[in-house]
């Protein structure tokens, strides 16, 4: 009342309105339920994710005792930035105890290592596969105790190896035959005529792909300009 400076507030008789007199007052229809209501539901036009299903990953809790892995952490985020270590494709067989891995972008520890040989059977036959949990620490303080083969998984579809350090001369970079590429580093100029575009003065797109970096930009002049 003291902000109604136009006394629109003010009224000699004071009516009141149910909901359902709210609703049926609607004559431009914004109330009318139709079948686009529930359409923001429905993905359209999304690509299938191959990404990590919810099954691959175990429930998290916080790590208690984390200020006993927090140093060495933050000592392999060091050596990465300064190409001490390096990402490395994880390969199956790759899981050891005491190692470090990147799983979707964050840093774990492989702690514990309860996985042992187990003879499984199946319709089309036996097989001998590594079974069991594995305690993983993760530097965002939480911990998992991830199954063999799920954390295995896992690293596969969105993960690296964290190398052991590599030795080098001060201020310089060795590469030998046991580095592995794991893919391009490509800089793009854009060859839209659209001015929204050229009107930006030095645009660029830098970007990575594991695969052949044409291949990659084939279909370039289908997509959005922006």
């Amino acid at each position: 009342m003291p902000y109604d400076y136009y006394n629109l507030l003010e009224s000699e008789e004071t009516k009141s309105v149910s909901v359902e007199e709210l609703i049926s007052d609607d004559p431009l229809g914004l109330l009318d339920g139709n079948d686009e209501a529930d359409s923001i539901y429905t993905l359209s036009h999304v690509k299938p994710s191959e990404r990590l299903r919810p099954d691959y990953i175990a429930h998290r809790k916080v790590c208690k005792d984390f200020d006993l892995y927090e140093k060495a952490f933050q000592q392999i985020h060091d050596d990465l930035e300064h190409g001490r270590r390096r990402l490395v494709e994880f390969k199956e067989g790759d899981l050891h105890e005491g190692c470090y891995y990147v799983l979707r972008g964050v840093v774990l520890y492989l702690e514990q290592n309860l996985a042992v040989k187990q003879k499984i059977e199946y319709k089309s036959g036996a097989k001998v596969r590594r079974e069991g949990r594995r305690r993983c620490i993760f530097d965002n303080g939480t911990e998992s105790s991830m199954l063999y083969r799920s954390l295995g998984k896992a690293l596969k579809l969105d993960g690296f190896c964290i190398s052991d350090l590599i030795e080098q001369s001060e201020g310089s970079v060795s590469i030998d035959a046991s580095d592995v590429q794991n893919g391009y580093i490509y800089v793009l100029r854009s060859l839209s005529r659209a001015p929204q575009i050229r009107s930006i003065r030095n645009l660029y797109k830098i970007g990575y792909c594991s695969g052949d970096v044409t291949m990659r930009i084939k279909n370039a002049v289908h997509e959005p300009h922006i």
